[in-house]
């Protein structure tokens, strides 16, 4: 038996009292082009500059959805965006 490492298990939800860990959903994609959208950000990032939100939804489905429990979002509770 060759037993998966802990790093590709499906992700959980974590909360807290002010944030929740959880794994990415196409409904973050929008928070997602706030700061994805922004050249300042980005240019710290490994991918470019989203120049459209469906430039973000894309990259919501292909790539942090695909990855599991590799890319999480992290919820704001007062406020329930992700960052």
């Amino acid at each position: 038996m060759n037993p998966q490492p802990l790093l590709f298990a499906k992700a959980a939800k974590l909360e807290t009292k002010r944030l929740v860990l959880r794994p990415v959903c196409l409904t973050d994609a929008k928070d997602m082009y706030e700061y994805a959208s922004d050249p300042q950000v980005t240019k710290w990032l490994s991918f470019p500059t989203h120049q459209t939100l469906d430039e973000s939804k894309e990259a919501s489905a292909t790539h942090f959805m695909a990855n599991g429990a590799s890319s999480i979002a992290i919820q704001i509770n007062s406020s329930g965006r992700s960052a």
